[in-house]
């Protein structure tokens, strides 16, 4: 018997997941959870339980970006595979970079998702045909743009949201128990790597290109 537990804010996708899972003789969820931290405490009782965590990326406290590297450091027999809508190549390189084993996306048929469980069980990678589909559409120009989520390392993205979200330097370092000074330092790299000289382009450059969702 595979079992799984899920994290995703999103009930209606829990209530389908439960649903799609009712049949399946090999597959019983033993666990769900609304949000990042929710999980790991779940984890922390029944990691020793656990094949496999289905995950979403947005969710509240701890999204799914924080969340994969601390059940890989913890728990590194377990497989991740990330459920998301998102189907852009800097989403699907960096959760792979994180030690994501696979990605689903959620309007995938629901075979798709018992098969990307039993895929992974076998060391392998998984990715959806959908994201296949969309990712071999993309450019090289897309690939490679200058404003890549991929060229950033996790404390820069980490910033780089709270800026978005208005926070002072002195609120960052707070947030993430560094000194102000670090703070600007992690700035100052993000401006250089996105190619712009001021807070308002970083912004805009941020919105335009969705890089934070």
């Amino acid at each position: 018997m595979i079992k799984i537990m899920i994290a995703d804010d999103h009930e209606i996708v829990l209530i389908g997941l439960k649903k799609l899972f009712e049949d399946k003789e090999d597959i019983k969820i033993i666990g769900t959870a609304a949000d990042g931290r929710q999980l790991l405490e779940q984890l922390n009782q029944n990691a020793h339980e656990t094949d496999v965590v289905i995950t979403d990326i947005g969710m509240p406290d701890i999204d799914g970006l924080d969340l994969i590297p601390k059940i890989k450091k913890n728990w590194p027999q377990l497989k991740i595979l990330v459920l998301s809508a998102y189907t852009e190549s800097e989403w699907i390189e960096r959760v792979f970079k994180l030690g994501a084993d696979g990605f689903i996306h959620k309007n995938s048929s629901h075979e798709e998702i018992p098969q990307a469980i039993r895929t992974v069980l076998q060391n392998k990678k998984f990715l959806s045909r959908k994201i296949e589909n969309d990712l071999y559409l993309e450019t090289i120009e897309k690939k490679t743009q200058k404003h890549s989520l991929s060229r950033l390392s996790e404390q820069e993205y980490r910033v780089l949201k709270l800026i978005v979200q208005g926070k002072s330097n002195k609120e960052i370092a707070a947030h993430l128990s560094l000194q102000a000074s670090t703070v600007s330092t992690y700035k100052n790299r993000i401006f250089e790597k996105f190619h712009v000289q001021n807070l308002s382009e970083l912004i805009a450059v941020t919105l335009k290109n969705k890089i934070i969702h």
